[in-house]
């Protein structure tokens, strides 16, 4: 409706409707997010995002212009999943990306990924995080002096063959 009232006129559209919506969307969220991230796990916290990025979608879809989505989707990814929450989620002690990868959680692995990855520099983040757990793990078992070099090399595999599983299990 507003679209078809607003069709002779994209700047209106933009500047009176679109410019606010993207700064409440933004300011919503910010406090949402702010709120959440301290009462809940990792996998909760993006579950809880997966289900608003599917409602703005729907938004959308009703009644906003296409030329929206971009701006509106990147406003809320910015708060969710931006520089002040991908690190404190993808750290989280208890259910952070480390327990995650520790206890097997593939279905929340998928979560993490397909979060992070529409957002570039939470995407760049995260493979950090794993590149680091691996190196880490890797070096931990290396400079285990109670290891001898058979045990050393079997236990490189089962590393390597861990992270393999994840991968294909979560795909």
């Amino acid at each position: 409706m507003l679209i078809e009232a607003c069709k002779n006129s994209k700047k209106l559209y933009e500047q009176e409707f679109e410019k606010v919506l993207l700064a409440e969307t933004a300011d919503y969220y910010r406090l949402e997010s702010n709120a959440l991230i301290t009462d809940t796990s990792c996998a909760d916290y993006l579950e809880h995002a997966h289900k608003r990025l599917q409602e703005e979608y729907e938004r959308i879809n009703s009644y906003l212009s296409p030329s929206t989505e971009k701006k509106l989707i990147s406003a809320f990814l910015n708060e969710y999943i931006g520089e002040s929450h991908s690190q404190t989620l993808l750290t989280m002690e208890s259910s952070g990306l480390v327990q995650m990868i520790r206890n097997g959680r593939t279905d929340e692995l998928v979560l993490v990924y397909n979060m992070f990855s529409r957002r570039e520099a939470s995407f760049e983040l995260l493979r950090n995080h794993i590149r680091d757990y691996i190196m880490n793990e890797g070096s931990k078992l290396v400079q285990d002096d109670k290891l001898k070099n058979e045990e050393l090399v079997v236990r490189l595999i089962d590393l390597r063959e861990a992270i393999n599983d994840l991968h294909v299990n979560s795909m």
